[in-house]
């Protein structure tokens, strides 16, 4: 079911930028922009609290989030940055090169080497960024890192200690999906016990065409994975309509609050995995992250 629901969220991103194009493209900057000053947020504020077991306000998380908006931004789009290149200039530039009668084929043919030794950098790009992305954020977080800093780093903890990391994901998955099951089942038995309470307020019938529960009109059986319900085909007055639209949109704000919960899981997660691989790989202590003083704007390291 998981892998499904993946499948579906890919299919579905596809889906809007072929037939939305404009739109996907602006919807994709706007929301990237916006999860990544919150994940540089969040990686902040889990540095402080497992390397100095300090709690970082909102405010000041934000702050530091905006002020290393830089290497936020362009720490994790930068390889995606050099797949394009090297995609479109080289080998779509080749590919033109195709076109021209009889000399294109063998024009494509030797340079065929050349499109291959780019599909070795982009295939090794592609997947050392997806391995780090996480490690990207917690080094910014930690280190106040550059952006080519932030690259590097996660890259060489990556390639030092793979199995380690491996290792400390599938940890932090599997402690994450009991955590996540756990955050669901206390909304799913909130939601649950409201429900039934409502119902035994409400008895009277919809006045729709069909006669159902005035509360399954307005709000149907609640499931585990779909607080929403599932609604039958059913003509519904107006007031009803906008009652349950009304209803709806509360609960998606609690559905919002677990995403929100998972997107700060898994920055945090990447935090702690990125300071307990640079303790493995450059011996560095835990507890030595960047610490900006009250009275300087500059950056001092502390141990």
């Amino acid at each position: 079911k998981v892998i499904a629901a993946v499948s579906n969220c890919i299919m579905a991103c596809v889906w809007v930028l072929k037939y939305h194009t404009i739109y996907g493209i602006i919807f994709y900057l706007i929301s990237f922009t916006v999860l990544s000053l919150a994940g540089g947020a969040i990686s902040r504020g889990a540095a402080l609290q497992f390397a100095r077991d300090q709690r970082a306000g909102m405010g000041s998380t934000l702050t530091f989030a905006l002020k290393n908006y830089v290497p936020i931004l362009c720490a994790p789009t930068a390889p995606l940055v050099l797949v394009a290149i090297l995609g479109f200039v080289i080998i779509s530039f080749i590919g033109l090169i195709g076109n021209i009668p009889y000399a294109g084929e063998l024009l494509l043919a030797l340079f065929f080497l050349l499109v291959l030794f780019a599909g070795v950098i982009m295939a090794f790009t592609a997947i050392w960024a997806c391995a780090s992305f996480n490690l990207m954020f917690g080094a910014i977080g930690c280190d106040k890192s550059d952006t080519f800093d932030a690259i590097s780093r996660a890259y060489n903890y990556v390639y030092s200690r793979p199995w380690r990391l491996v290792g400390y994901t599938i940890l932090a998955a599997f402690y994450g999906g009991i955590c996540y099951l756990f955050v669901r089942f206390f909304a799913y038995v909130t939601l649950l016990l409201s429900r039934w309470f409502l119902q035994v307020g409400v008895f009277a019938q919809s006045r729709g065409g069909q006669q159902f529960d005035k509360i399954d009109a307005i709000w149907p059986i609640l499931e585990f994975f779909n607080f929403l319900g599932t609604s039958g085909d059913m003509t519904k007055p107006i007031t009803q309509t906008i009652s349950s639209a009304v209803v709806h949109f509360e609960i998606l704000i609690i559905s919002g609050l677990i995403l929100s919960f998972v997107i700060s899981y898994y920055f945090s997660a990447g935090t702690v995995i990125y300071c307990l691989l640079r303790k493995k790989v450059d011996n560095t202590p835990i507890e030595k992250i960047y610490i900006e003083t009250t009275s300087q704007t500059q950056a001092t390291e502390q141990a």
